[in-house]
């Protein structure tokens, strides 16, 4: 049976491969393409082989599929790499880091990051287990935004207990670096003249000398539950989140009437 990717032209003195899929699919592809992709596939083609004037072939252990989507991202035009679940992503993103193919690992993690999101914990054991280290930051990233951590996944049991305890002390210090802003009391002036905040106030000091300590009722209540997520999730994500709450809809309205300032 023969594969997607067809080609039987030769390029300089790089000779056309046929690459065998574990289900009997035959990808016939461009030597040099994968020689200039993948370190992997330089040294397998240098091993000797019976060929007889015949074209090389090379017996694998993916699949057709697998092997399909990956190649397709080496060609002109390559589509944009789409994953239907975790899944479905796992065969591809192990043939990328099997074959050490770095041009595309990237945009492979990235097309998996949505699916990452639904279980950052199983994305980051898998990710551990196959050492592929922007898969672990990336499922490190989004870990942070979850509240609840004690979800079991079947790849932990594939992972040390000192793996999961580097994303935990992870989690830990990002938390601790945003103590001091959680910490820290940002006013919105309910003055007009106000732009800096002391212990005391007064009205009739020259503008830019005001000395209000009040704060706008909308952006206390929005301070604390900012506070609140960012303790118990320790990313900027889930401000940008946030959405059209009435808090976001308060501060739409009062934007253009204070200024925002730190004490």
């Amino acid at each position: 049976m023969q594969g997607y990717c067809k080609c039987s032209t030769e390029h300089g003195t790089g000779l056309d491969v046929v690459l065998c899929s574990s289900d009997g699919v035959e990808f016939h592809v461009f030597r040099w393409i994968l020689e200039d992709s993948s370190p992997i596939f330089t040294d397998m083609f240098q091993l000797p082989t019976d060929t007889t004037g015949k074209v090389q072939t090379v017996d694998l252990t993916e699949t057709s599929d697998t092997l399909k989507r990956l190649l397709e991202l080496h060609y002109p035009l390559p589509p944009q790499p789409q994953f239907a679940s975790f899944e479905d992503a796992k065969p591809i993103l192990v043939a990328a880091d099997k074959y050490q193919l770095s041009k595309v690992a990237p945009a492979l993690a990235l097309a998996a990051l949505p699916r990452i999101r639904v279980n950052p914990l199983r994305a980051y054991a898998f990710a551990v287990r196959h050492n592929m280290l922007e898969l672990i930051r990336l499922s490190a990233k989004e870990f942070l935004q979850v509240s609840y951590m004690a979800v079991y996944s079947e790849e932990l049991e594939d992972i040390t207990a000192g793996a999961y305890l580097r994303l935990l002390a992870y989690r830990k210090a990002c938390a601790a670096s945003l103590e001091g802003l959680i910490a820290s009391n940002w006013y919105p002036s309910t003055c007009a003249s106000c732009t800096t905040h002391s212990p005391s106030c007064s009205r009739n000091k020259p503008r830019g000398h005001c000395y209000c300590t009040l704060a706008a009722s909308w952006f206390t209540t929005y301070w604390e539950h900012v506070r609140e997520l960012l303790s118990t999730t320790p990313s900027h994500e889930v401000i940008k989140n946030l959405g059209d709450t009435p808090i976001m809809r308060c501060i739409g309205i009062a934007r253009d009437s204070v200024s925002v300032l730190t004490m």
